[in-house]
């Protein structure tokens, strides 16, 4: 298939320059630039570099705003694999996205484990011009990278892969901070922080924001174990797992009689909230406090635990906003984080 992509000349008007004109240029076939331009990774390294160079010297402007030509602005988002699982959670990131999707642009949801090099084929074609990405690369690292260096793109609450782009993520180690500091305003006097196995790593700098959070003030704290089965993340074990697995945790809580309680995940907190409930009435439950960003994990619990929420709906909107302004000034600032503050939703109050 003979591609014609647009490029601006020294006259500044535009010109479409064919598969056959890109080949000539890199040296290569037309049959093997096409593949190239179609995301076909069968090509070597050298004649695709080749053929990339050559598109780069013709001036192709693929990151034209495409309002301008009065097309819509075509937006990627894509889960890579070993990122979230959890359906709730991941329709919620793609619903704060489209609440705050400006006008003229489409979500374009990529299919998980597309390879990188078909995103940077759909780019410099036009028919993609941003990504929003989550999660952890895994296989493709590296093509992943060189794919970013030419796609604007923004993180959203994951880890920047390469020297570009801006990564727009949740305040984890603050949120446990925040935790910590709302048992101590309550008065707590026997906290414990419950740490378990998890894929994610903003799990951790939670537990780690609260135990520092209580040691800054020389106060004591406590931390356990809650051991999954076969010592997997518990993001890959079943609820019926989960269950069995607490049960055994249970009685050592209820000797420590702790009460504060603080565990960074809502799934994790939703379950340990009901097996404390078939062991205690509600009048001696510990104080609760979570992290999540998704509030229908508790539902109907009562007492409902104080959540230490992620501002979701933030952390898409900015990530919006950044990609915004690199599309429109048609670059990517090198490894910019911005840290989105949580929000503490108080729970129930137990006369």
């Amino acid at each position: 298939m003979n591609y014609s992509l647009c490029y601006m000349n020294k006259n500044r008007r535009k010109r479409m320059a064919t598969t056959t004109e890109i080949a000539k240029k890199a040296g290569v076939s037309q049959a093997t630039a096409s593949r190239v331009m179609n995301g076909d990774n069968s090509v070597s390294e050298e004649k695709r570099t080749r053929v990339l160079e050559a598109l780069k010297e013709l001036g192709m402007s693929v990151r034209e705003n495409p309002r301008r030509r009065g097309r819509k602005v075509m937006i990627g988002f894509l889960q890579l694999e070993g990122s979230e699982t959890e359906p709730a959670v991941i329709i919620r990131k793609q619903n704060a996205l489209l609440k705050f999707l400006p006008e003229g642009w489409n979500l374009v949801l990529v299919r998980q484990g597309t390879h990188p090099l078909s995103l940077e084929s759909s780019f410099l074609k036009g028919e993609l011009h941003g990504l929003i990405l989550t999660g952890y690369a895994g296989e493709h690292r590296n093509e992943l990278v060189r794919a970013l260096s030419k796609i604007p793109h923004v993180w959203l609450n994951s880890h920047n892969l390469g020297s570009g782009g801006t990564t727009v993520l949740m305040g984890n180690e603050f949120a446990g901070r925040m935790a910590a500091e709302f048992l101590i305003r309550k008065q707590t006097r026997n906290p414990l922080v419950l740490s378990f196995r998890s894929g994610n790593p903003g799990l951790f700098p939670k537990v780690d924001g609260f135990r520092f959070h209580y040691f800054s003030r020389n106060l004591p704290c406590s931390v356990l174990e809650w051991k999954t089965p076969d010592n997997r993340n518990f993001e890959n074990c079943t609820v019926s797992e989960l269950e069995k697995s607490l049960e055994e945790l249970l009685p050592e809580i209820l000797r420590g009689k702790f009460d504060g309680i603080f565990i960074p995940d809502e799934r994790m907190a939703t379950l340990f909230h009901r097996g404390l409930s078939r062991r205690l009435n509600r009048k001696d439950f510990p104080r609760l406090t979570a992290c999540g960003s998704c509030p229908e994990y508790f539902s109907g619990l009562y007492p409902r635990p104080t959540v230490i929420n992620l501002n979701p709906e933030l952390v898409a909107k900015l990530a919006l906003e950044k990609l915004q302004s690199a599309l429109r000034n048609d670059s990517m600032e090198e490894n910019i984080s911005v840290i989105v503050n949580p929000i503490l939703i108080p729970g129930d109050e137990i006369s």
